[in-house]
């Protein structure tokens, strides 16, 4: 997940801005983790966010499968894990 950057897709059927409420708790406790790991305090470790609104399902499937290969092809993964809630 650190290479140099991530990539997220996610579906919100409910309320679409969740979503930005997830991805600031997961920064906060991925940072705070990485942090206490390291033994620093409060460095900064997010530095960009950057988002997309997917409208429909070929956009959503493009970015899907374009997040996938490119994972695919720049390291190995051996856990994929799936929040149903966080």
């Amino acid at each position: 997940m650190f290479s140099n950057h991530y990539y997220f897709v996610a579906l919100s059927l409910d309320d679409p801005s969740s979503l930005q409420t997830f991805i600031g708790k997961l920064h906060t406790l991925t940072a705070t983790g990485v942090n206490s790991m390291d033994g620093c305090k409060e460095r900064k470790v997010w530095y960009q966010f950057w988002d997309t609104c997917l409208t429909n399902e070929r956009s959503y499937l493009a970015r899907l499968r374009g997040a996938f290969f490119n994972v695919v092809n720049s390291f190995p993964i051996d856990k994929v894990q799936v929040f149903d809630e966080f």
